[in-house]
């Protein structure tokens, strides 16, 4: 652990008032999920609800990452926490002697996703402003490390509170969440912008616009880097999200309590991932960390693609050897996922961090609707190895990419 971290009271507080707004709005996620299943026992209801939430972000995070960068960061991220709270708070107390019906529910996650466009851009690259260059990815593997605790804990708190006391408590406390996380930004340093607010007009966000565009094309390091993101996650979230319940439950014919267990294991990998990563920081560079985490992710998937078969002719066995290598692959994402934050961020200019993580952001997200649509069809229409061979394939593929990139950039000292 970096000592001088924790002494940094800027990154301390900022990490403070991420995980207090990010618990509660895991507890009302799962507190939302719960609540709609309840009362409309439709899953696809509560699916458009989780789409409706991310639709914004999907749609704006580009455009509003121009205006995170003309802004003065820490008022705007405390204004957006307490609209958040607002837009929470105000309708749970107007229809607090009433029921909360879904379309209310829809227009609280409509408009919480709206400001989470702003809200992601503007905060995604404090870390990178706040830290010094050195320190940026124990910083990103303590944020890491941070995000492990709040998927722990958080599902487990809106289960027990909306057992006991119901949705709109559920919303007070989010609420009150934002206006704490608000109070703590409210304390933390951040440079502020030279731009100044007279200088600011359509023309000027369509011209910041498409140089944010330019700037990620033009800068090789960052654009190879993002597209091979973008691609690995076509690849690789759906591979679980979509995966996981179907050789599970259809293949190995496990029980609930079995299946819970699968998620239990990935969420401990992941508390682990950032101790991982502080292992190996000091043997093997970030780039090299990159790729081979993706390779290691290849050759495990085709492990499981193995057992998805079926070849022990003992579903209990198979399901254990799944258990053990979702692990490993879980653990192995921690380091993976710090080494992507802290290249990414590293290859953008300040000056740039706003918009670059607006389109970027898109960018990593984007293609991961289609890939579940895409994985859904594989897992319901081809053998059940298949889907997983195709993403072992991909991996490797996107790492060979990668690298004759990043030979070609230094033969030819392009940045």
């Amino acid at each position: 652990m970096n000592r001088s971290l924790l002494k940094n009271k800027d990154f301390s507080l900022l990490m403070a008032a991420t995980f207090i707004s990010t618990v509660g709005t895991i507890v009302q996620n799962t507190a939302l999920s719960l609540y709609v299943l309840d009362t409309t026992q439709s899953s696809v209801k509560f699916a458009s609800v989780l789409v409706l939430s991310s639709l914004p972000q999907l749609i704006l995070g580009p455009f509003c990452g121009v205006i995170s960068d003309w802004v003065d960061r820490k008022k705007f991220m405390v204004i957006l926490n307490m609209i958040s709270a607002m837009v929470i708070i105000v309708p749970t107390i107007l229809l607090f002697n009433n029921k909360i019906t879904l379309s209310v529910i829809y227009a609280i996650v409509i408009t919480l996703g709206f400001i989470m466009a702003f809200y992601s851009p503007t905060s995604a690259g404090v870390i990178r402003i706040i830290v010094k260059d050195k320190n940026l990815s124990d910083a990103y593997a303590i944020n890491s490390f941070v995000d492990s605790i709040e998927y722990m804990i958080a599902p487990m708190i809106g289960a027990i509170v909306y057992s006991l006391f119901g949705l709109k408590i559920i919303f007070l406390l989010n609420g009150l969440s934002f206006i704490l996380a608000a109070i703590l930004q409210f304390k933390i340093h951040i440079p502020l912008k030279k731009e100044t607010i007279d200088k600011l007009s359509l023309k000027k966000f369509n011209s910041d616009f498409i140089q944010g565009i330019t700037y990620i094309f033009n800068n090789k390091n960052l654009w190879y880097l993002a597209v091979t993101i973008m691609l690995f996650n076509f690849f690789s979230a759906p591979l679980f999200s979509v995966g996981t319940g179907y050789i599970a439950k259809l293949q190995f014919k496990v029980s609930n309590e079995q299946f819970s267990l699968i998620e239990t294991i990935g969420v401990i990998a992941s508390f682990m991932g950032p101790v991982l990563y502080a292992f190996t920081k000091n043997k093997i560079s970030l780039q090299k960390l990159f790729q081979l985490s993706i390779f290691i992710s290849a050759i495990l998937i085709l492990l499981i693609s193995l057992i998805s078969t079926n070849f022990l002719n003992n579903l209990f066995g198979s399901y254990v050897l799944y258990l053990i290598l979702f692990f490993i692959i879980s653990l192995v994402e921690g380091p993976l996922n710090i080494a992507i934050m802290t290249l990414i961020q590293n290859s953008i200019d300040i000056e740039y961090i706003g918009r670059s993580n607006g389109i970027i952001t898109t960018m990593f997200i984007g293609l991961v609707p289609l890939g579940q649509l895409f994985y859904g069809m594989l897992f319901d229409y081809m053998y059940i190895a298949i889907p997983y061979v195709i993403s072992a394939i991909a991996y490797t593929a996107l790492i060979m990419f990668y690298r004759r990139k990043c030979m070609l950039l230094r033969k030819y000292n392009i940045e």
